[in-house]
């Protein structure tokens, strides 16, 4: 699990927290806004405010960034391909670029500049195709050749794009933006056009595409978490979900199976794809807005960042119990930081104790079949965050404003008196 946060450094931990502590630190100059970590951890990307790209290997060797590029803006999003070779980047400089892992002659291998700020990139797992989302309303479809020098294809939305997706072959893509509209396009289809889009009722700021191509998830500022499948069966939306505030950030399984959200009702949400109950599986109160989700390709292990100042670490899609989890002790010393215990019991959340603003990325398995690759994948998940480490805790579940407050039924979205067991308007069985 790699997360960035608003003080600058960035940590690498492993899922166990084994050491207590984490296993190396990066401090940049201003906010980590933005990280990204290879299949099998080997390899982190994190792009900070300082305009800078930083590039890490797991053994943090020489202990320092392998490589650092200073670009002419804010890095905005970086996405890297599933061994580590290839590393796309969006700067609010209006440039992509595209670096590869040796650092070629110490540049990019290339850079496009759009019209506006690149607010999103996604790179396919093999490094072969790169999508970006820019303000200035195209999405762009680059291969990593830069063949003709220029994108493969682009189209023009209505919006400012806010998000991209890409499936890990490449083939599919999706995106939202400010015109709240859920985008989905072929790589193969003629530039300028895409399958089908649907109209949120509000800006879409997160999208995630399934490793398969096969669904699609968007988180709106209407509060509803979308689901659809690659052919919009019925010319629709699956299913949809109506948390209590604006959804900032979703993720999918690689087969789908899986849809986890993080929203300003301070929740973090996992879901079935079939939409059992109409409802969510489970769902996680953290202490404030949940600004930024991952999920493994199995969805056996997920992660989620909150302005509560923690990121939370789930190792199962069943329900997490607060009770049950592993917790450390860690300090933030000026110099290598001192021996610390940990107590490991039965069930997540791992919760650890960040600055504010946290984004998170989990480690996949390659194919995203059978175990979870390395969890081997190091030990399990490892983990950049970019923040001052002041401890790592557990949060007891306590009422949150929002869930005393409001209640919203899970089959029409409406809001109802906290206490109804049916809704009112159209009379559902209400299921927590």
């Amino acid at each position: 699990m790699i997360a960035g946060c608003k003080d600058g450094n960035a940590f690498l931990f492993d899922k166990t927290l084994s050491k207590g502590r984490d296993l190396w630190r990066v401090s940049t100059l201003e906010r980590v806004k933005t990280v990204a970590i290879s299949d099998d951890g080997s390899f982190a990307v994190a792009g900070s405010n300082d305009k800078i790209v930083y590039f890490m290997d797991r053994e943090f060797t020489g202990n320092k960034p392998l490589w650092k590029y200073l670009t002419q803006g804010i890095i905005e999003s970086v996405s890297i391909s599933g061994d580590g070779s290839y590393v796309a980047v969006g700067s609010y400089d209006m440039r992509v670029y595209l670096f590869d892992r040796m650092f070629t002659d110490g540049k990019p291998l290339w850079s496009y500049k759009t019209g506006a700020s690149v607010n999103s990139v996604a790179i396919s797992r093999d490094g072969g195709f790169i999508v970006a989302g820019s303000g200035d309303r195209n999405i762009y479809f680059f291969d990593r050749e830069y063949t003709g020098q220029t994108f493969k294809w682009r189209f023009l939305t209505e919006g400012e794009v806010l998000s991209v997706a890409i499936s890990a072959d490449g083939s599919y893509v999706a995106a939202g933006g400010r015109d709240g509209y859920i985008y989905f396009a072929e790589r193969d289809l003629p530039g300028g056009s895409y399958n089908w889009r649907f109209k949120a009722g509000d800006k879409i700021g997160s999208v995630a595409v399934s490793g398969d191509g096969a669904y699609v998830a968007a988180g709106s500022d209407d509060g509803y978490v979308y689901y659809f499948d690659r052919a919009f069966t019925g010319n629709s939306y699956l299913w949809r979900f109506p948390t209590g505030g604006e959804v900032n950030s979703v993720a999918v399984s690689f087969d789908g199976s899986y849809v986890m959200a993080g929203s300003n009702d301070n929740y973090v949400y996992l879901f079935d794809r079939g939409f059992t109950g109409k409802s969510y599986l489970w769902r996680y109160l953290t202490g404030d807005d949940v600004s930024s989700v991952s999920i493994s390709d199995t969805g056996e292990y997920m992660a989620a960042g909150s302005l509560d100042n923690h990121i939370y670490y789930f190792a199962a899609p069943t329900k997490p119990k607060p009770e049950e989890t592993l917790t450390a002790t860690v300090t933030t010393p000026t110099t290598t930081p001192p021996a610390v215990t940990t107590t490991t019991t039965t069930a997540p959340p791992v919760v650890i104790t960040t600055s504010p603003t946290v984004t998170t990325a989990v480690i996949t398995t390659a194919g995203g079949e059978g175990g979870f690759g390395g969890i081997a994948l190091y030990a399990g998940v490892a983990v950049i965050i970019a923040a001052v480490l002041v401890g790592v805790m557990v949060l007891k579940r306590r009422p949150s404003r929002i869930e005393s407050k409001i209640k919203y039924c899970t089959e029409c979205g409406s809001k109802i008196p906290v206490d109804a067991e049916y809704c009112p308007n159209c009379g559902a069985e209400q299921r927590e």
